[in-house]
C-alpha cells in the first residue's frame, strides 16, 4: 500500500509490471464451481475501461470519446439544474434532512439515467443493479460468494434491459447516450453489444458512487469548517475551486488498485 503523493504518482508513471486487469484476481479467489456459474459477470466487468490495458483500453476510450462529447455534457446542464432544484424543493424548509438519502443519492441516479435515456420509472431499479455490482468490486468479507451471485443476477438483468433499449435506438434514434454509443464508429470499428452494455454499466456504477460520496463529503467538510462555508456563501464564484478542493481534501475514491504481473523493486523494496 502506497500513501505518499510522490509514490502514488511515481507508481502510475514508471514502467513497472503492473496492470489494471484486476477482474481475474478478484474472481479467482472464488471456488471453481462458483467461477463457472458467474462467468457472465466476469465477462461483463472485463468490458469496463477501468479494468483493461492498452491497446484495448485505447480503442474503447477513443470510441467512447466520440459519443460522450463535451457538447452532450453541456446540453445536460439545464436539466441537471432542474433536478437539483426539484430535490432541494422537496426538502423544503424542514430544517433537518438526510442529505445523502434525499439529495446526494438520488441526484446522480436521475442524471445518469436521463443521460442514457432510461425512463424515470426504471431508474430506481437501475440504482439497485448499480449498487449490487459495486459491492462485488469490494471483493472482501465472508459473504463474498453471496455478493457475487447477487451481482451476477444484476448483470444478467441489466444486460437484458440495455440490450432491449439499444435495439429500440437502432430503429428509432433519440438524443441520448445509448443512441450515440449504438451509432459511434471509428474507421469501421464499432462497439460490440457486450462493450456497449459494459460502458453503460461502468458509467452507472462509477458515476453513482463517486458523485454521492463527493457531495456528501463536501457538505460535511463545509459543516465542519463554517468559516469556509461562509466564504463560499459570500462568493459563489469560488465553487469551481471548491469542488476541486473537496476532491483533494476528502474525495469519494480513497484507493486505486493495480496487480503486479511479476516481482519488481520500488523505492529500494522488493515487491
Amino acid at each position: 500500500m502506497l500513501t505518499r503523493h510522490e509514490d502514488v504518482v511515481a507508481i502510475h508513471k514508471k514502467d513497472l509490471p503492473l496492470t489494471a486487469e484486476r477482474v481475474s484476481p478478484l474472481m479467482n479467489q472464488l471456488p471453481e464451481a462458483i467461477q463457472a456459474e458467474v462467468q457472465p459477470l466476469r465477462n461483463h466487468l472485463q468490458a469496463w475501461m477501468q479494468m483493461i490495458e492498452p491497446p484495448h483500453h485505447t480503442r474503447l476510450r477513443n470510441l467512447e470519446s466520440k459519443a460522450f462529447t463535451s457538447r452532450m455534457v453541456e446540453d445536460l446542464r439545464p436539466r441537471v439544474q432542474h433536478v437539483v432544484d426539484a430535490l432541494l424543493d422537496a426538502i423544503g424548509d424542514a430544517g433537518e434532512t438526510d442529505m445523502t438519502h434525499n439529495f446526494a443519492g438520488p441526484l446522480p441516479t436521475v442524471v445518469i439515467g436521463e443521460m442514457l435515456g432510461i425512463p424515470t420509472s426504471d431508474q430506481a431499479q437501475f440504482k439497485e443493479w448499480s449498487d449490487n455490482i459495486a459491492v462485488v468490486l469490494e471483493g472482501v468479507g465472508p459473504t463474498i460468494v453471496e455478493q457475487v451471485r447477487v451481482g451476477h443476477q444484476s448483470v444478467l438483468e441489466l444486460t437484458e434491459y440495455i440490450s432491449a433499449i439499444a435495439e429500440q435506438r437502432r430503429k428509432r434514434p433519440e438524443r441520448d447516450l445509448i443512441t450515440a454509443l449504438v451509432a459511434v464508429e471509428d474507421d469501421g470499428d464499432k462497439l460490440s453489444g457486450e462493450e456497449l452494455i459494459g460502458m453503460c454499466s461502468f458509467l452507472l456504477v462509477a458515476g453513482n458512487e463517486t458523485t454521492t460520496g463527493l457531495v456528501g463529503n463536501g457538505l460535511l467538510a463545509l459543516l465542519q469548517n463554517p468559516d469556509e462555508m461562509q466564504k463560499l456563501k459570500s462568493d459563489p464564484e469560488l465553487i469551481k475551486n471548491a469542488i476541486e478542493e473537496f476532491i483533494r481534501y476528502d474525495g469519494p475514491l480513497h484507493r486505486n488498485t493495480r496487480v503486479a504481473t511479476e516481482d519488481f523493486e520500488f523505492r529500494g523494496k522488493q515487491n
